[in-house]
Formats: structure tokens, C-alpha cells, sequence
């Protein structure tokens, strides 16, 4: 997984002068956090209850296996 692109990654890019013809590359988010599948599902919805997690106001999470390729996602919240 190298980035996510949101609705408002889109948003924000286009208020900043970017086009609907610049690369996702330019505009997505690099920075992402994500969930590792080998943890146990109760071990998941304790990150994502944490407040320090909801803090960065995410509605979804890409779940990745040990190469950080997505397998999944899970709804924060």
C-alpha cells in the first residue's frame, strides 16, 4: 500500500490549484496508517477505539498482510 485518496484529498488538491488531470501520485495520502490482518480482530477494535486513533478523524482503515499489500479494510468508529 503506498496511499489512499479521499473525496477530500480531491477536494483540498483542487482548492490548491491541482486539476482533475494531476497524478494521484501529487495528491494522495502517503502517510496512512493501517491495521495488520494477523492481529485478532479484538486486538483491531482496540486501536480503533483508542482515542489517541479517533483523534485523526478516519471513517475507514486499510487492513495489509506482512508485505503491506491491502487484504481488507475496517470501518473506525
Amino acid at each position: 500500500l503506498v496511499g489512499v485518496l479521499s473525496a477530500g484529498d480531491i477536494r483540498r488538491a483542487m482548492t490548491r490549484g491541482y486539476s482533475m488531470h494531476s497524478l494521484v501520485d501529487d495528491i494522495m495520502e502517503t502517510n496512512v496508517l493501517t491495521l495488520d490482518q494477523r492481529a485478532a480482530r479484538k486486538d483491531r477494535s482496540a486501536v480503533l477505539d483508542d482515542p489517541r486513533f479517533q483523534l485523526r478523524r478516519l471513517s475507514w482503515i486499510p487492513v495489509v498482510d506482512q508485505r503491506g499489500c491491502p487484504v481488507d479494510i475496517e470501518k473506525a468508529g
